[in-house]
């Protein structure tokens, strides 16, 4: 074998070495590198990718008005009074999440999960929950004028003290829901 031929195998043997070394894989000419996910912020707040009790998205008194949250996973988030003006939030993943005192006015919340979420004294006006998931949820003291309840589910939710006025709750199951002191007037029922 020629020192030439050899030559360029120890240096394709070290680059293969170090490709891999890097987390990087080469295959013929194309380069694959693995994928990352990481946390990302939207004004001011980081968005926690993969969160747990102990590490969440932690953004009390927030302005996340009119941002795109939709598919988010803001599992036990902390957006307690935060500003969520026209936010779209569908299909995010709230469980657990503290939205105490959160102003989503005209928010766009179709299907998002919030599971045992904390809605107290929030402002919903408006807002779109078109199949969303609010088992067990606590939206005491909650104002709901004209929003979009269809097809929600409230089994076990606390409206206790909830304003429902001129709300669309066509379809929504309120199985063991905890309507007490609630004010239901002129809303739409199927």
């Amino acid at each position: 074998m020629s020192s030439e031929k050899s030559a360029r195998r120890t240096l394709a043997r070290r680059c293969a070495h170090a490709a891999i070394g890097t987390g990087v894989a080469l295959a013929g000419m194309a380069v694959v590198a693995p994928v990352a996910h990481a946390d990302h912020v939207i004004n001011g707040c980081t968005i926690v990718h993969n969160p747990s009790p102990t590490n969440f998205t932690n953004c009390p008194g927030a302005n996340l008005s009119g941002q795109d949250l939709s598919r988010q996973n803001l599992k036990y988030a902390n957006l307690t009074n935060a500003n969520l003006f026209g936010a779209n939030l569908s299909q995010a993943n709230l469980t657990s999440a503290n939205l105490f005192g959160a102003d989503l006015t005209g928010a766009n919340m179709d299907r998002a999960n919030l599971t045992n979420a904390t809605l107290a004294d929030a402002d919903l006006t408006g807002a779109n929950l078109s199949r969303a998931n609010l088992t067990s949820a606590n939206l005491n003291g909650a104002t709901l004028l004209a929003a979009n309840l269809t097809k929600a589910n409230l089994t076990g939710a606390n409206l206790q003290a909830a304003t429902l006025i001129n709300a669309n709750l066509t379809d929504t199951k309120t199985d063991n829901a905890n309507l007490y002191l609630a004010v239901l007037t002129d809303n739409l029922v199927n």
